[in-house]
């Protein structure tokens, strides 16, 4: 599970949580077993990835499109 907290001092962090039930007597669960991982750099290096590869088709679809403008020939 991955979702954010929101800390006192305003600050946003990213937590992935992994939860494990553990069996107890006749098979329910008694406890639960479960680890958190700080995910927030991680998170933001994913989010300017998507930034930049937007930025790059958008750069990629003008220079075809200057690209074929420039290969017509008005009669």
């Amino acid at each position: 599970m991955q979702g954010w907290e929101r800390y006192r001092d305003g600050k946003i962090k990213w937590m992935h949580k992994t939860y494990q039930k553990v069996p107890g007597k006749e098979g329910k669960p008694d406890v639960y077993n479960g680890i958190i991982y700080e995910v927030t750099e991680r998170k933001e290096t994913e989010e300017n990835l998507a930034k930049v590869e937007i930025a790059r088709k958008k750069e990629v679809h003008h220079r075809i499109k200057k690209q074929l403008a420039g290969n017509f020939i008005y009669a």
